[in-house]
């Protein structure tokens, strides 16, 4: 993961909630982005996923519960909001229709163990 990646995300949460408050009212807005149902908001019956970047080009990568495992992007709507230096936020708003016009690579990663973690960092001691 990029250095401040959770950073860039937390503050592009921040906007679009803003963002959706405005729009729809405050009673409306959901914020599920901790429960992983696959977005981030519903809003009147509508999920939205939120990514956030400093970059002009990137999208971040996003969780495989967003997908199907044919690939086909679930929530209704996918927002970029990018940090771009000395601009305020720009928001890309990318229709479920729009980002399932394109087919998209599925990366599969796998995590270290922490016992691994703690039992290399006690050897590193003990040198």
């Amino acid at each position: 993961m990029p250095p401040n990646s959770n950073l860039i995300q937390n503050k592009a949460m921040k906007f679009a909630e803003k963002t959706l408050v405005r729009r729809f009212g405050s009673t409306k807005v959901k914020d599920v982005s901790t429960k992983r149902v696959g977005c981030d908001f519903f809003v009147d019956g509508r999920e939205y996923e939120i990514k956030g970047t400093k970059s002009p080009r990137e999208i971040p990568d996003t969780d495989e519960h967003e997908f199907t495992e044919d690939g086909v992007f679930l929530p209704d709507f996918l927002w970029i909001v990018r940090f771009l230096p000395g601009k305020p936020p720009k928001l890309d708003e990318v229709s479920n229709d729009e980002v399932n016009k394109f087919q998209h690579k599925r990366l599969i990663r796998w995590r270290f163990s922490s016992q691994l973690k703690t039992a290399l960092l006690k050897e590193s001691k003990n040198k």
